[in-house]
Parts: structure tokens; C-alpha cells; sequence
């Protein structure tokens, strides 16, 4: 990676799964030099200090930069998705008059309902039936009786019919099967790009206490420790997420350190049991 990409961070045109790789390498390459320079003790000290203050500044902008643009990029990936979600294929004339005749059975059975005063009653009968109608596979069905009951003020049962009736007709159209996956898609993607940014910034943060202890600044390495460890933090969180999502076993993030201090002074000195530092503002 060059220096003039790795100072300016250009995402243009990558999508999530690409700002990712690269912002992770170059917050890598950043803790790499702090960790090698660390090692140069035939260097001036004041020229380490500001190859430790630059690449750490580097990493903490590029995360910062990184995460903007997959906001950007997943905000336009699911206003198409969803726009492509809410497209439904034409059907033929026999289904777009069943649709007809639907609709108007709904609005029968809801002004029935409500002449009657019986609302709520006949909201968790319909309910019911729709459920029952679901579990027969009668998706035509399940779908009139769940939105004339959710029409009622329907609870859960209509809901959760309702949704899977909604979901079983999506999976049935190919385009909108893929609408959906694309959505699915960009959620993980935004999660593991949270857990992949923070845990190379955790490492580096780390390059940088080691960077900082080896040329005797206590405070920097306090600081640096602190925001390694809110850093690790958020990698864990951003891990979890994504096992829960995927379904597999959770597996700390690499690069995260368990056991990092979080009362610290930047001084160098230990707070008071309890007193916390604010966590660095991004």
C-alpha cells in the first residue's frame, strides 16, 4: 500500500467486505513500524516519539475514516435492497383478481367485526385460524385471516403468521429472495468490519504502549493502554454479534489483549477504585 493512499484513505468505489481489508492493513502497517521502531534504540528518542505520535494518529483516522465510508456504503446498498424488497412480480390475471377478491374480505371481515363490537374477540379467532391455515400450508388463506386480525388490533400470533407468510412468498420470488440476502449481507458485513477495525486498532494501540514504555513516557503508555483496551472492547462486542448472526462459536478477535487496564491515569498512576478515563472521542 503507498503512503499517499495510506494518508488519504481513498475508499472510492470498494464496498464493505474491501474498505475493511484495506483500512485493517494500514492500521496493521501503523502498529508493524511503531513495533519495529520500537527496537531501534540507536535512534533519537524525539525522532521515535514522533513516528509513535504520527502512526498513531494514522491508525486512529484511519478507523475513523473507514467507518464513515462503510456507513455510506451501507446505507445506499440498503436503500436498493429495499427498494428491491418492496417490488413484488406481476402476477397473472387470475392472481390479481384473487388479490382483489382478498382485499375485499379483509375489509368484510374487519367492518363485520367492528359493527358487531366484538372486535377484539374475533381479532385472536381470526388469529387462530390464520395460524391454523399457515401450518396447512394455505398461505393465501393465513394471509387474509392475519391481516384482518392485525386490522383488529391483533397481538403476536397475527404478527408472527403474518411474517411468515410474508417471508415464505419472498423466498418464492427470486429477485426479492436476493433483495433480502443483500440486506442480511450488509448487516454482517457491518458488524465484522466494526470487530476487524477495532481489533487492529487494539493491536496497534498496544505497538503504541510498547513504542511509548521503551522511551520512557508513562503517561503515553497509560493512555494508549486505555483506549487498546476500549478498542478490544468493542472488537469482543462486534465478535459476539457476528457468531450470533452466523450462528457459529464465538471467537475472540485477533489481536485482542485480555486484562488491559482500564484505571489508568495518563499520568501513569492508577485512579481511584472506580474512576474511569472518558473513552477517546473518534
Amino acid at each position: 500500500m503507498d503512503e499517499q493512499f495510506w494518508r488519504g484513505m481513498k475508499f472510492d468505489g470498494m464496498d464493505g467486505r474491501a474498505i475493511t481489508k484495506a483500512a485493517r492493513d494500514a492500521i496493521n502497517k501503523a502498529g508493524a513500524e511503531m513495533s519495529i521502531i520500537s527496537a531501534y534504540d540507536h535512534l533519537p528518542v524525539l525522532h521515535r516519539a514522533r513516528i509513535r505520535i504520527d502512526r498513531t494518529h494514522l491508525a486512529r483516522e484511519t478507523r475513523l475514516q473507514a467507518s464513515q465510508a462503510i456507513a455510506n456504503w451501507a446505507r445506499a446498498e440498503t436503500e436498493d435492497a429495499t427498494r428491491r424488497l418492496a417490488v413484488k412480480s406481476l402476477g397473472t390475471s387470475a392472481e390479481e383478481s384473487r388479490r382483489v377478491v382478498d382485499e375485499l374480505r379483509i375489509t368484510r371481515l374487519v367492518d363485520s367485526a367492528r359493527a358487531g363490537g366484538n372486535a377484539k374477540t374475533t381479532a385472536a379467532d381470526l388469529a387462530e385460524r390464520a395460524n391454523r391455515a399457515y401450518e396447512t400450508d394455505n398461505l393465501d388463506e393465513a394471509d387474509v385471516l392475519s391481516r384482518a386480525a392485525l386490522e383488529l388490533g391483533g397481538g403476536r400470533l397475527a404478527q408472527e403468521v403474518a411474517k411468515l407468510v410474508d417471508f415464505d412468498r419472498i423466498s418464492a420470488d427470486p429477485a426479492r429472495a436476493r433483495a433480502r440476502r443483500d440486506l442480511e449481507d450488509v448487516q454482517v458485513v457491518v458488524v465484522a468490519a466494526q470487530r476487524d477495525l477495532n481489533a487492529a486498532m487494539s493491536a496497534a494501540l498496544q505497538d503504541s504502549a510498547k513504542l511509548a514504555a521503551v522511551l520512557g513516557d508513562t503517561g503515553g503508555v497509560a493512555a494508549a493502554r486505555v483506549e487498546a483496551s476500549a478498542a478490544g472492547r468493542k472488537a469482543k462486542m462486534a465478535a459476539w454479534a457476528v457468531s450470533q448472526a452466523s450462528g457459529e462459536k464465538y471467537v475472540q478477535p485477533a489481536g485482542v489483549v485480555d486484562g488491559l487496564p482500564l484505571n489508568l491515569d495518563p499520568r501513569g498512576s492508577p485512579q481511584p477504585d472506580g474512576a474511569h478515563l472518558p473513552e477517546p472521542k473518534e
